[in-house]
This record gives structure tokens, sequence and C-alpha cells, in this order.
């Protein structure tokens, strides 16, 4: 899931990931750290990505059990965090994101970039296995699968965390999600759609809480007019019509 997210501006074409931003690389930034490969893991407690540099924002995500797996993986290893706190940012520490993990110490750190050498989005998973596992989706609007530890089963609440965890394939995303989602009873206040509101209100500036209210309280009532029973879930093309419906709605298509 993801418990973490930050937008950094690097300066200088870094992001640092670790305990702390190492001395020695501030000192000399246009050193060994300039000729380096994409990622240049430094001891036990940093690991160091080459990104846009002054091209724009670098979205940094921090996931933790289970991660989209996006992109390439630059990095792929062991991690030292002596109190479980964990940096990220640029090499000159104007945009930081500070954070504590559930644990301290060495463990395992998987990354994953957009663009290696001219990364814009960085993913930093901790505790998330090597199983990638499909997402349940409807069918024609494919999401990335997310790694997972061995044998572990997603629960209904967190693939639901997973699919609005993010904005991008707006339509994909709301499609799955709404198919997820069992069909609402009359009356009933489905648990799961303030997180949907939520998502609906992220997906534009302008989107205000109860406008994106409103638009969840209708997708639920196309949900009980369309689907067969309280509790069925919707086959895919429903589920893709009542998503493009509330994306209209929202004059975001």
């Amino acid at each position: 899931m993801m418990v973490g997210a930050v937008q950094v501006y690097t300066e200088k074409p870094f992001l640092v990931i670790g305990a702390d931003v190492p001395e020695e690389f501030v000192d000399d930034p246009e050193g060994d750290g300039a000729d380096a490969d994409v990622v240049v893991f430094d001891g036990p407690g940093h690991v160091i990505v080459r990104t846009i540099g002054k091209a724009g924002l670098v979205r940094a995500t921090v996931w933790e059990s289970a991660m989209p797996l996006v992109g390439e993986i630059v990095f792929d290893g062991q991690f030292d965090l002596p109190d479980g706190e964990l940096m990220i940012g640029d090499l000159d520490q104007t945009s930081v994101l500070v954070m504590d993990l559930a644990e301290a110490g060495p463990q395992r750190i998987i990354v994953c970039v957009d663009d290696p050498g001219y990364a814009s989005r960085v993913s930093i998973g901790f505790d998330v296995g090597n199983h990638p596992v499909p997402l349940p989706v409807a069918a024609g609007h494919p999401l990335p699968p997310v790694l997972v530890p061995d044998d572990t089963e997603l629960t209904e609440s967190a693939i639901l965390g997973l699919l609005l965890d993010d904005h991008d394939a707006p339509l994909a995303r709301l499609a799955a999600a709404i198919k997820a989602i069992p069909v609402p009873g009359y009356g009933d206040t489905p648990a799961h759609f303030p997180r949907l509101t939520h998502w609906l209100r992220g997906l534009s500036g302008t989107i205000r809480w109860s406008d994106a209210e409103s638009c969840a309280e209708q997708i639920a009532d196309q949900m009980r007019t369309t689907g067969d029973f309280v509790g069925a879930t919707l086959p895919d093309h429903q589920a893709v019509e009542i998503a493009a419906d509330a994306l209209q709605r929202l004059e975001l298509r």
C-alpha cells in the first residue's frame, strides 16, 4: 500500500533515498556521482537515483507490502535504516520527506523508475516480495501488476486501495474500482465510497468535495439499478459505462 508521497525539485539531477544525505556526495556532486550509473548504492544506507533535474518535479512514492510494478526496477537489495527513519529528498535538502517505517535496521528495498537516467516518477517498496499479481480490471482497460510477498492474497480493501492510490488511467482505475465494489443496497452508505469520493476529487483541482460526493452517490445509484442483486459484482462493460459516465459528469471526458 502507498504509505507516503512527495514531489521533489532536484536542481542537481539526483534523488536521495536513505537515512540522510551522504556527506561525500554533497561535497562533490559533480564528481563520481555525475558519472555514475542510474543508481548509486552508497554503502548500506543510501540509494541515489538520477532524475530529470531542473526539468520538473520528481514524484516519489513509498509502498509497503504491495507496490505497482511501473517502469523499470533499478535497485533491488538490502537497505539499512538504523532507527527506521526514511528520508527522501534532493541533495541540497530543499525538498524532503521524512517518515518512520514499521521496521528498523537492514531490510530489502526495491526502487522502480519511469525512465532510467531521467526519472520523474520513483516508486520505493519495502516488504513487497517478488511475486507480481494482476489487479482485477475491466476488460480492455489494463493496469500494471503489483509486487507482493509470496503466498499473499490481497483483500478486497487492499485491492481497492491499490486501484485508487493513483490517478493515471482514470477510466481504467474507476471501472476496476466499480467492478471491485459489491452492489450496495438501497439506503446503504457503502463503506468504500468515502475513499472513492476522495479519489474523484483528486482527479482535478476544480472538483469540490460536494461534487465528488454527489458523483459517488450517482455511481452507487447506477450500480443498484444495473446490478442483478445487492452484493453482486458488475460485469466489465457495465462498470466501464458507469465509470465513463461519471468522468463525463465531472467534465473530464
